[in-house]
């Protein structure tokens, strides 16, 4: 009798944890296939966190106050990832991009920064890992990496690097 109760709170703890956005996740898998299309978790972070300590799991903050999406940080088994989040459809993750690393030398633009290309403002919602090296003046720095959200597919869509600046928003480094 024993073994049978302790098979049923296993199998009711390994339930709640696989039916959250990283369920039954694993290093070294596909992230964006693994969570594209979950809803998102209503756990504290720190229960997220707790619950999924074998993929090194750390949320880094959330962007998105007053847009119809919102973007989450989270760190995956030594790696940074961006997720959007569709706030129309209640939480439901719609994309996610690997973040290169954070090195000492970068610096990131989120959505709602000004950047510009050849003197002119660059439209629409862009998050942009920065070049703290090259800065052009005080304000503007050169764009490694940069991706701009389709709000309408819910979708990160690749920018061309070439003749991008943004002001930058933080320097991940600090955290």
């Amino acid at each position: 009798m024993k073994t049978i109760y302790f098979f049923i709170l296993a199998s009711l703890s390994f339930s709640a944890n696989a039916q959250d956005e990283f369920g039954t996740m694993k290093c070294g898998e596909d992230v964006a296939k693994a969570v594209i299309g979950k809803r998102t978790s209503s756990d504290s972070v720190k229960k997220t966190e707790g619950a999924h300590k074998n993929l090194g799991l750390k949320f880094f903050g959330t962007y998105g106050v007053d847009d119809p999406y919102l973007l989450l940080f989270w760190e995956i088994c030594d790696d940074k990832y961006l997720f959007l989040v569709d706030r129309h459809k209640k939480g439901i993750i719609a994309d996610v991009i690997k973040v290169p690393k954070v090195e000492k030398d970068f610096l990131e633009a989120l959505p709602g920064t000004n950047c510009m290309r050849g003197g002119a403002k660059e439209i629409g919602d862009i998050y942009a890992i920065l070049d703290k090296k090259m800065t052009i003046n005080r304000v503007q720095v050169p764009v490694r990496r940069a991706w701009k959200i389709d709000q309408t597919k819910m979708k990160f869509v690749s920018l061309s690097s070439v003749g991008l600046s943004c002001e930058k928003s933080y320097d991940p480094s600090t955290f």
